[in-house]
């Protein structure tokens, strides 16, 4: 099975579907975060892009420090299981390794929706021991996968007519702006050009308002 490379049709629907249902379940049993994130690159170390992530999606502000972060990049076909500090430790490394193992395992049967919804119980199972479902837990985190950089949604408030950004989305138009920037530079035609400067100018304006 050829997959493709963007980060949001990279698993079929069943699969995502098992994935949230397998992060659903096991917050259930646990006051711990799980989070699921489909990337399509990563230019430089794996690990140092889990750690940006982590802190562009404020999963290091859980109250007991007991997120578990997913990483997945679909390019490269690396991922990366990343605890925070209150869960790293009490399980010790020993154990992501194995649950490592139990989820390249599958990935080499080309299952990456049950390999990721594994992992995800397999970690569940433990965080309950340490971190057990209370009564009156919060749901901190949502458990929908993340795509970081595929796109950008602003959402509006109806009543105070204010809008905001999902956490990572304002990096993206940044490097959105970035890209654009090198693109203009190295092309000859003047028209194009001519456009992708009106798009340049836009982004700008847009980030300057932003920053306000």
């Amino acid at each position: 099975m050829v997959r493709p490379t963007n980060p949001r049709k990279f698993l079929a629907d069943a699969e995502t579907s098992a994935i949230n249902v397998a992060v659903r379940e096991a917050e259930r049993k646990t006051s711990a975060e799980l989070k699921v994130v489909i990337a399509r690159h990563c230019w430089g170390n794996l690990k140092t892009k889990a750690r940006n992530i982590f802190g562009e999606l404020r999963l290091d502000k859980t109250e007991q420090r007991n997120c578990v972060l997913i990483l997945l990049v679909v390019a490269n076909r690396e991922f990366l299981i990343y605890g925070d500090e209150g869960i790293h430790a009490r399980v010790g490394q020993g154990f992501w390794d194995d649950v490592c193992e139990q989820m390249r395992e599958a990935f080499r049967r080309d299952e990456f929706g049950e390999g990721i919804a594994g992992g995800v119980r397999r970690i569940g199972e433990k965080l309950a021991q340490y971190f057990p479902h209370e009564r009156e837990d919060v749901d901190e985190i949502s458990n929908e996968i993340v795509y970081p950089g595929t796109s950008v949604r602003v959402e509006t408030c109806k009543q105070c007519g204010g809008f905001w950004l999902d956490a990572g989305e304002f990096q993206a138009i940044r490097r959105a702006r970035q890209y654009l920037q090198q693109v203009t530079e190295a092309k000859e035609d003047s028209e194009a050009n001519t456009t992708k400067a009106r798009l340049l100018q836009f982004i700008d304006a847009a980030i300057a308002y932003l920053q306000e």
